[in-house]
């Protein structure tokens, strides 16, 4: 059998892709270049497919390529292909958050679907920056946060099914080039080399082992990265009161959250503009996150910048991962992840955000304790979060700022929607005390909020025991799916 190997044709995938055969180990190969343009010692029409997984369709390109050679089976799959962007994250063009995450997210995502019943084992590569405030490149670590989180929700789901997250730092390949970063070359002769981090993944990939990183160095780093999502309250600096209404954006405004956080806002005498897919009249406007090339309609009548912008619209797809359909999941990332980043980078391109404007960011509890079941909304929040802490480093100095809030079940229609279980629906909490929290943090300048002490606690023991309290979701959660009919 062969492994499976995406972004194959350069840099560690192409090191890795020598390392198999070096060692006699079959293998199938993806990359964008044309068969011409490759070594023909290394590839060949029997084990390479030239595919863009920036399209829609690669995943099923994929499947089709291997029904076609009769390939029924794989050792494994693994996620290697990647691609970035490095600059002023107020300046990034909106094409290349697009890219970012259709080749760093929503292409692992489907592609991991859809050679599920191939494979037993699938890994990840990861990077050991994706939990910190990347100014430069917040879009490619919250890509990567993303990622992390939906193999943790996935591994937690599927027990039987190896999911490894390899976390990697810096490796001397033509990717920082592509994004945009002249590295120095004094610094860039102390990245290793693609055969060093071809090697290392290769050992683990023969290894049961879940999470690995490579080097002491890598290690530190990605653990300060994980220290610094402790569920603390954040530094305060309190806004001075305004000298006239605050002008504030908030999308998935007509019910729920959404509808809470307007009627508060407006009543602590904010002038709020609303959008939903759905509007219901009261200065809600249409807009479709997932779908930007209908936002032209929605430019002319924003005649002033904002003063803050909150980010609450989001959806989800729950039960097992094999069963949501390949379509819902990319709608999942392209509301909930993809279209506040792009939304933001209109805003910043159009000069619609003052120069002191604040955002707020609601992720969710899932992204210290998982979700199995619903791996892709968790993926979705996380990379979210990982967004706001870059783009808080990116404006820092600006007086903008940014707060990224973490709640647990809400009692709302959507979370009655997607629970397994609505019996002890009147313990959530209610939308009204959550959007009065986020106002009370936001105007104290927190950087980020864990409303409720019960959720304080569960964000608290899940950052201690990753592990125990994503399995303990799992039994929460994903078991009970399977038992229970959701109320809606």
């Amino acid at each position: 059998m062969s492994w499976l190997i995406t972004g194959a044709t350069d840099g560690i995938g192409l090191a890795l892709a020598r390392q198999c055969q070096a060692l006699g180990v079959a293998t199938i190969l993806l990359g964008r270049k044309p068969l011409d343009e490759l070594p023909a010692d290394l590839f060949s029409a029997d084990n390479y497919l030239s595919v863009d997984l920036a399209a829609p369709t690669a995943a099923e390109q994929v499947t089709t390529w291997l029904d076609a050679h009769g390939v029924s089976r794989l050792r494994g799959l693994v996620h290697n292909a990647a691609t970035g962007w490095v600059g002023n994250l107020v300046e990034q063009p909106v094409d290349s958050i697009q890219q970012i995450t259709q080749v760093n997210v929503i292409a692992p995502i489907l592609l991991t679907r859809a050679l599920a019943s191939r494979v037993d084992r699938v890994a990840f590569i990861s990077s050991v920056v994706a939990e910190w405030g990347a100014a430069g490149y917040a879009v490619y670590a919250a890509s990567k946060a993303a990622l992390n989180a939906f193999t943790r929700s996935l591994r937690a789901e599927q027990p039987g099914f190896l999911v490894q997250t390899l976390h990697l730092g810096a490796v001397r390949t033509g990717l920082h080039q592509k994004c945009g970063w002249e590295v120095p070359p004094s610094m860039l002769a102390k990245f290793p080399p693609p055969a060093t981090a071809a090697d290392w993944i290769w050992r683990q990939l023969a290894s049961s082992k879940t999470q690995a990183t490579m080097g002491w160095i890598n290690g530190i780093i990605r653990w300060l990265g994980e220290v610094a999502k402790f569920p603390r309250a954040g530094r305060h600096r309190v806004r001075p009161a305004p000298g006239k209404p605050l002008r504030v954006l908030l999308t998935g405004a007509s019910q729920g959250i959404g509808a809470a956080l307007m009627a508060e806002f407006r009543a602590r005498g904010c002038s709020v503009i609303g959008v939903d897919l759905q509007p219901n009249g009261q200065g809600i406007l249409p807009l479709d996150l997932a779908k930007p090339a209908t936002w032209d309609s929605f430019w002319p009548s924003i005649a002033q910048p904002f003063d803050l912008v909150i980010h609450n619209a989001g959806i989800s797809a729950t039960g097992p991962f094999a069963s949501i359909a390949e379509t819902v999941s990319a709608r999942v990332v392209a509301v909930n992840f993809t279209g506040p980043m792009r939304l933001n980078a209109e805003l910043f391109a159009r000069g619609l955000i003052s120069a002191q404007g604040d955002f707020i960011f609601i992720s969710s509890l899932s992204y210290y304790a998982g979700y199995p079941g619903a791996n892709v909304y968790a993926a979705t929040k996380a990379g979210l979060a990982a967004y706001g802490h870059g783009l808080r480093a990116a404006r820092k100095g600006s007086g903008g700022r940014v707060l990224n809030v973490f709640p647990g079940p809400v009692r709302t229609a959507h979370a009655r929607e997607h629970s397994p279980d609505n019996r002890y629906e009147h313990k959530r909490m209610d939308p009204a005390v959550l959007a009065a929290a986020i106002h009370a943090a936001w105007q104290r300048g927190s950087q980020r909020l864990v409303p409720g002490t019960g959720n304080k606690i569960s964000a608290l023991l899940a950052w201690l025991f990753p592990r125990t309290m994503t399995a303990l979701m799992r039994k929460l959660l994903f078991i009970k799916m399977q038992s229970y009919t959701p109320t809606k």
